[in-house]
């Protein structure tokens, strides 16, 4: 490619300014010469997009990528992105601390350029991500600890029924239930006892009331009505009582009854 004579001055001049240019090779130079053309034409859009463009080139040595970050941080200078261009300063100083801000910039990007604190310089073109290539090392762990780490779980064991007693026998609570049923039962009958003998005294009390009432001539008439109405009191009185006691026996039983059923359906 034959390199305009615009664009020879241009390098020339650069060359006689800074001795380091001469480490950069021909084709990376005329990009810097071309990014100067369309600084000095006012076009600093143009010249950032052809200096980001072999910015990105991957076989740039230290010298290249120092000039050329010298000639993004003048452009970034031009668009008023004083930050950026101190960044772009910064790469240049860190890849080769030689080169210096040409004299026919202006005292503000030569100030800036000297104030600018040099970088770790990305030989090779852009940055690249500290972690790539980088190998995950596991620490490889001995047999006997990946064991120890998960301790055995122990089979679970069959629980016997609530309802079953220790030695294999019926259960307590079973026994209890029938108990109170058969108790139940037996005050039930001794309540039928009772009932029976208070209304047999009952019915023996109106005869005898009888008796006294038609013998009114006799002397122990009113004796005999007394007794008569003594039997039939306690005749009633039996009968309360064995009400009571029978609905009690009622109750037990029933409650020994449904006790023991609730264990029958337990198992």
């Amino acid at each position: 490619m034959t390199m305009p004579l615009a664009h020879l001055a241009v390098l020339l001049t650069l060359a006689a300014a800074d001795p380091t240019l001469d480490e950069v090779r021909p084709d990376v130079k005329e990009q810097l010469v071309k990014a100067e053309g369309q600084l000095g034409n006012f076009e600093e859009q143009e010249a950032l997009a052809t200096l980001d463009g072999v910015a990105a080139r991957l076989d740039l040595t230290a010298s290249e990528v120092a000039h050329i970050q010298l000639w993004r941080g003048v452009v970034l200078m031009a668009l008023l992105r004083t930050a950026d261009a101190q960044g772009a300063f910064a790469l240049s100083r860190g890849c080769n601390p030689l080169v210096e801000a040409p004299a026919s910039m202006s005292p503000k990007v030569r100030q800036a350029f000297s104030n600018a604190v040099p970088a770790d310089c990305p030989v090779g073109g852009l940055p690249q991500d500290p972690t790539e290539g980088l190998e995950t090392k596991t620490t490889p762990q001995p047999a006997a600890a990946q064991k120890a780490a998960v301790p055995p779980v122990a089979p679970l064991e069959p629980r016997p029924p609530a309802t079953a007693a220790p030695g294999g026998g019926p259960s307590p609570l079973r026994l209890a239930g029938v108990g109170l049923g058969a108790a139940g039962a037996l005050v039930l009958v001794a309540c039928a006892v009772g009932a029976a003998a208070g209304v047999g005294l009952l019915v023996a009390s109106f005869p005898l009331m009888a008796n006294a009432q038609a013998q009114e001539q006799a002397v122990d008439v009113l004796q005999g009505a007394r007794v008569a109405f003594g039997v039939r009191v306690g005749g009633g009185l039996m009968l309360v009582v064995a009400a009571a006691v029978g609905l009690l026996a009622v109750a037990t039983a029933g409650g020994g009854v449904a006790l023991a059923a609730m264990n029958l359906g337990g198992e």
